[in-house]
């Protein structure tokens, strides 16, 4: 008799981003994924709204695409954590496991990894280059097809407009006095 060696053996191609064939592992590195990009979804929202507070444009409009694409990235991971869990929870194995992790390496390796990384100073700074700016626009706008530019431009609009109402009122407020408690810190004096 022969022994079969295919179930025990895994070939690991240059192309595999998975390491592993087990759920627990994919959906830790899938939850590391999700860390990260939440937090570079973050620091795009704060170098956002600078943008928007010093009235750079480009930078913004940049940075709303980005942070856009980063959210759709954000909740197709969520989407295959979920079907982990379910996989999971009513152990799943066979074809229907070897699906999902092809799924979800498809779903890696479309990830521009170039877009997804914490360059929002460099975005920021307006001693930045032209051309990097509109690298990083060019590589936003071929992942993600579903960006409405007149949507973002009316945002991005609405938002400067907010900001310099709110400091014209800042600046035009006049501080009121109440007699009473003036009068009250005077005596206690």
């Amino acid at each position: 008799m022969g022994i079969c060696f295919s179930n025990n053996f895994r070939k690991i191609n240059d192309f595999t981003v998975l390491p592993s064939n087990n759920f627990h592992d994919i959906q830790k590195i899938l939850i590391n994924f999700i860390h990260s990009f939440h937090s570079i979804k973050r620091s795009c929202v704060i170098g956002y709204n600078v943008s928007i507070q010093k009235n750079f444009r480009q930078p913004a409009e940049i940075l709303l695409k980005k942070r856009r694409y980063i959210k759709s990235c954000l909740k197709a991971l969520r989407d295959y954590i979920k079907k982990l869990d379910y996989a999971i929870e009513f152990h799943i194995s066979g074809n229907e496991k070897a699906n999902i992790i092809h799924e979800i390496q498809i779903m890696i390796t479309n990830f521009d990894f170039g877009i997804v990384v914490n360059d929002v100073r460099d975005i920021i700074n307006p001693n930045t280059d032209p051309l990097y700016l509109k690298k990083v626009d060019e590589i936003i706008e071929k992942k993600d097809t579903s960006i409405n530019m007149e949507e973002i431009h009316h945002e991005i609009n609405v938002r400067i407009l907010q900001t310099k109402d709110q400091l014209d009122e800042r600046l035009c407020f006049r501080r009121k006095y109440n007699r009473s408690c003036n009068d009250f810190y005077s005596k206690a004096l």
